[in-house]
């Protein structure tokens, strides 16, 4: 329960923030929302554990109260155990371009694996509210996808952008940055977002980490440095892409054969040769 707890805070924190860790000390609100109660157990071949959550709405009221006109919160009535079970369906699916997670997410579901070590093989999680009903799997191949997505995603790099702040949210500090072809969400990871409500919709410069996706693409930007743009050239109005790319998994595990890997550079051996023979030619090489 207490990796189930720790997981669905995070992915609570991803769908709001798009950063699974919190920026200096958590929200009062995340831990309400991550309340997750064990109540009842039954079943016979399947274990079902009955686990109580609030809904986003009720445990978090103060998200919800400024209005969007382009809503990118979840649904109010989502719990956080149906937005862990979304990030799980992502990683199923081995979507690389997915909002739902970063690399500090996909390393805690990778680590399900210790759960899921024989006693318990798989869990089913719900995925949106009723009467859908959809869930989603978590097993061993979720946690080895989330690995692989893990290895393949880039690591963050400094960057200098500007843009026009496009939103201010003050429940996760937070605000949007639209940049010449894209709008980056953005944290603020020193002081408080409200002092940046003199420049809402104006040009501005934002130095901090860019945070991909697997797929390379900009995920957010953790932002320590917020000014007043001048007359800087229109190219740093994009975003940069990351300064390396991992290669995916796979492609690092090939088979060696004769003509290729270890065997190809230093020949092949042991041969026919004898004892004696070898022995010779190690004592040539002295």
């Amino acid at each position: 329960m207490r990796a189930l707890n720790e997981a669905v805070r995070r992915s609570i924190l991803m769908a709001l923030t798009r950063r699974s860790t919190p920026a200096g000390r958590p929200p009062k609100w995340l831990s309400r929302v991550g309340d997750i109660r064990l109540r009842d157990i039954s079943g016979d071949d399947d274990t079902i554990l009955h686990l109580e959550s609030p809904t986003l709405g009720d445990a978090a009221p103060d998200l919800y109260e400024q209005r969007e006109f382009w809503p990118t919160r979840p649904d109010p009535d989502f719990t956080g155990l149906e937005l862990f079970g979304q990030v799980v369906s992502d990683v199923q699916i081995g979507d690389r371009d997915s909002e739902r997670f970063d690399r500090a997410l996909l390393l805690r579901v990778a680590r399900f694996d210790v759960v899921l070590n024989g006693a318990f093989t798989s869990a089913q999680l719900p995925v949106v509210p009723e009467p859908s009903g959809r869930v989603s799997v978590l097993d061993r191949s979720v946690t080895a996808a989330a690995r692989t997505l893990w290895t393949e995603t880039p690591s963050p790099r400094r960057v200098r952008v500007v843009g026009q702040l496009d939103m201010l949210r003050q429940s996760t500090n937070s605000f949007a940055l639209r940049l010449h072809d894209q709008e980056v969400p953005a944290i603020l990871t020193a002081g408080d977002v409200a002092s940046l409500a003199p420049l809402f919709g104006r040009a501005i410069v934002v130095a901090g980490m860019a945070v991909y996706r697997a797929s390379g693409r900009a995920l957010r930007l953790d932002a320590d440095l917020v000014l007043p743009a001048g007359e800087e050239s229109p190219v740093w109005s994009r975003m940069p892409g990351p300064l390396q790319r991992r290669p995916p998994a796979p492609a690092l595990r090939r088979p060696q054969g004769s003509a290729s890997g270890v065997p190809a550079f230093f020949g092949t051996w042991p041969g026919d040769e004898t004892d004696g023979e070898l022995l010779a030619a190690l004592e040539r090489l002295r």
